[in-house]
């Protein structure tokens, strides 16, 4: 599978290198990805005063003159380069770092999403070191910011993220009001913190064939991406009360015919938005935007909140990191650092401002607040096999009962018999 790259690397190099011992926690970067390249890291120090130099950015999703802009001010007589990467490509970054040459990436930014598959190998320099001046601006990130963007080992701070994107729920206000359901931000959110008191709302609402719920694995994925998939010591993390109230909503939803199996992105799922068939939808903060886009005519009447179940969750956050292999790494840290501080300025500037389109709603707000009280999450390069396995079995069950304790214990099985191997290497890399 291809984008078990990165673990295929992990394992060869790290067993070939480290004597089987699992890690080694002083092994550099190219000792890791390509060891006959590992004399030639240079130090952090060895460039830092250069002023005319050129710096390589591989950049996914974000905005390229705003790099330019700051870079140039900090580097008016250097040359920058910036490679876009339309669509989040993770083996992509894996073998441009690897490359080595002239033109690979000193900088790289790329969805958060995405850490679990470097966080393993040692790629990216540690921000920790006394090279670089992190405890200057640490306080500006949430705990949980900080420990999304550590090695496996918590031993190193691999990237900075960018401003959480927090995860939340959008809603039709008139709707939910005309038919009596809780319609004010909050009343919503305590409404939905049950399975079955997402299901009662959720039935009102089908009864005039309106949707709150768009796909049966939805809830599955929420849960997932609030909770992390495996725990400190790699354990599993699915057969808990969160889950089970997840799977609790996919079954009873299919058989109620709750779920709208509608894109968001097609034709006819903006639509459905426009016309009201939709109303309640679960997105990042960016939401908003594809609301004011897709259903301007209905500005005042949408409201946002917290993601049913009590989840907090965040998704297609940027973070970015310092190429190991880098011979511009001073020049590279104060390009980022300058980037992180950018964009913490301007969300501090909004963070009171009231949403017109949300009925004058501090939406901002919210999002600040779930950021900061978004859970302590493991990411890890295996992360995307388990869900894959989880999600496919929960879209094939087409049975009415579903014994959840049942269900979830054949699929951990199932799970552990396709990479309990690789578990437990990675459990041995962060234990010894």
């Amino acid at each position: 599978m291809i984008k078990r790259l990165t673990l295929i690397i992990f394992l060869i190099f790290s067993l070939s290198f480290i004597g089987c011992s699992f890690n080694d926690k002083n092994t550099t970067a190219d000792e890791l990805i390509s060891p006959s390249l590992s004399a030639e890291i240079p130090s952090a120090d060895e460039n830092k005063n250069a002023t005319e130099f050129t710096l390589n950015v591989l950049c996914h999703s974000y905005d390229h003159d705003k790099i330019k802009d700051i870079f140039n001010s900090l580097y008016p007589k250097a040359t920058i380069n910036i490679t876009g990467m339309d669509t989040m490509d993770a083996n992509a970054i894996i073998n441009a770092v690897a490359a080595n040459s002239e033109n690979s990436p000193d900088l790289i930014i790329y969805s958060l999403d995405y850490i679990g598959e470097f966080n393993a190998i040692n790629a990216f320099e540690n921000l920790l070191n006394d090279s670089y001046s992190f405890d200057n601006i640490k306080n500006i990130f949430p705990e949980s910011d900080i420990n999304s963007c550590m090695s496996m080992d918590k031993s190193k701070l691999i990237a900075l993220p960018f401003t959480q994107a927090s995860t939340v729920t959008y809603y039709r206000a008139d709707i939910l009001e005309e038919l009596g359901i809780p319609s004010e931000p909050e009343e919503l959110a305590l409404a939905m913190e049950t399975a079955e008191g997402w299901l009662e709302i959720a039935k009102k609402l089908k009864e005039k064939n309106i949707y709150a719920l768009q796909w049966k694995d939805a809830f599955v994925k929420l849960t997932l991406n609030s909770q992390g998939i495996f725990d400190d010591n790699m354990n599993l993390n699915i057969e808990n009360d969160k889950m089970r109230d997840a799977l609790l909503i996919a079954n009873e939803a299919y058989n109620l015919g709750l779920i709208s199996r509608l894109d968001l992105w097609t034709d006819e799922g903006r639509n459905a938005v426009r016309n009201g068939e939709i109303a309640m939808i679960h997105l990042n903060k960016w939401g908003e935007d594809y609301l004011k886009e897709t259903t301007p005519d209905t500005i005042g009447k949408w409201r946002v909140t917290r993601l049913p179940l009590g989840l907090y969750s965040s998704e297609n956050t940027n973070a970015i990191s310092i190429v190991a292999t880098s011979k511009y790494k001073t020049q590279a840290w104060k390009l980022a650092r300058a980037l992180i501080l950018d964009e913490n300025n301007y969300y501090k500037s909004i963070t009171y401002d009231k949403s017109e389109f949300l009925g004058n709603q501090a939406a901002n707000l919210l999002y600040r607040d779930i950021s900061n009280n978004l859970p302590l999450i493991n990411k890890t390069m295996l992360d995307d096999t388990v869900s894959s396995i989880l999600l496919e079995a929960v879209n094939n069950h087409t049975d009415k009962t579903l014994d959840i304790d049942n269900f979830l214990s054949s699929i951990k099985v199932k799970i552990t018999n396709q990479i309990g191997t690789e578990q437990d290497i990675l459990y041995n890399y962060i234990n010894n």
